[in-house]
């Protein structure tokens, strides 16, 4: 019976993660949703007593649908969306998919470097140094500079390069940051 009861909860937990990622995969997509995907992230990954979780949720809960909000409250009572935030992604692309997986890197690292050319010192300060104690919070500053540059960029453009950072980040952060760390060697 133990081990059902494990099994079922596993199984649960899943469900949880699944259905919380579906509803913020289609936040990240909207115009209109992101800034609050972007403030839930920014809210749960601060390292300071500014950090506001219960905040946090309210920016996520007021873009779901009434049963969408069931499941982010689980996930956010098994201390799960930081994560699920930053990894949320409707780009299926497999890490054994190797070409794409490049292509996908290779679009981030030039998105990277356009942003950051003139300011090198905040990719250090925000990002660099931020990974090694707090990837989320490191990927919350690469996407809120993005998200920054729609006006120039477009929404449409900045919406679909966010997707490919999120997707990096999910496929293999330190692959991600590396090529951060890269622009420092």
């Amino acid at each position: 019976m133990g081990a059902t009861v494990l099994v079922g909860r596993g199984m649960a937990q899943d469900t949880v993660s699944t259905k919380t990622t579906d509803a913020l995969k289609g936040a990240w997509k909207d115009p209109n949703k992101v800034v609050h995907c972007l403030n839930a992230l920014d809210l749960y990954t601060r390292d300071d007593a500014s950090r506001d979780p219960a905040w946090a949720l309210n920016e996520i809960l007021s873009v779901a649908t009434a049963q969408q909000q069931a499941f982010l409250r689980m996930a956010h009572n098994m201390g799960k969306m930081p994560e699920l935030l930053a990894k949320a992604t409707t780009n299926t692309t497999e890490r054994s998919a190797t070409k794409a997986v490049d292509q996908l890197f290779k679009d981030v690292d030039a998105s990277i470097t356009n942003i950051f050319a003139s300011n090198p010192e905040a990719l250090d300060r925000y990002v660099n140094k931020e990974y090694g104690h707090n990837p989320a919070r490191a990927l919350y500053s690469l996407l809120n500079t993005l998200w920054g540059q729609q006006p120039l960029l477009g929404a449409a453009t900045a919406l679909q390069m966010m997707e490919k950072y999120r997707t990096c980040y999910g496929l293999d952060r330190d692959r991600l940051f590396g090529l951060v760390s890269a622009h420092f060697q």
